[in-house]
């Protein structure tokens, strides 16, 4: 991927309340590679899902645990 898709994506992330850790382990599940190493396409892909407002499937936001 591109360094400007790479910053976006974890902007993004962030914005709908994703730690770049959850990130990361979506990229695994998803692509077979860590956040750094997903292709540009996998990358637009994922953008696109963010964009959309969705989050990827299989990535659920959880309270930071002094919230419990």
């Amino acid at each position: 991927m591109t360094a400007k898709q790479h910053s976006y994506l974890i902007r993004l992330a962030g914005d709908r309340g994703l730690t770049r850790q959850q990130l990361n382990e979506h990229c695994v599940q998803a692509y077979g590679a860590g956040l750094d190493f997903i292709k540009r396409k996998e990358a637009s892909a994922l953008i696109e899902t963010l964009n959309a407002g969705m989050l990827p499937p299989g990535v659920a936001i959880h309270a930071p645990a002094h919230l419990n």
